[in-house]
């Protein structure tokens, strides 16, 4: 079956940001959809500039891993626990009566 879709230069531009995202032309992109009877996702890419945002994040990301800026999971949640212990002490110590 061939179908026909009147689309908005927005809309458009939206699904051909998306179907690349995914390595995929409009068409397939969309066949794909409907096969799975899938929504397009809302968190998907708005604009170019939206993608190209992202893009630059995981880049930054990647670049912060190969250069050795990472941390642990147990690292990152004792820094939040010291953190947190902190904000309680200071807490406590504006409000009198209160214990840390």
């Amino acid at each position: 079956m061939t179908l026909t879709l009147e689309l908005s230069p927005d809309v458009e531009a939206r699904l051909k940001i998306n179907a690349a995202v995914h390595g995929k032309n409009i068409a397939d992109y969309l066949l794909t959809l409907a096969e799975n009877n899938a929504p397009i996702d809302s968190t998907e890419f708005n604009d170019m500039a939206d993608f190209q945002a992202s893009v630059a994040g995981i880049r930054e990301g990647l670049a912060d891993l190969d250069a050795g800026r990472s941390i642990s999971l147990e690292e990152m949640a004792a820094d939040l626990e010291a953190r947190a212990e902190e904000r309680r002490r200071r807490r406590a110590a504006a409000t009198p009566g209160v214990a840390a």
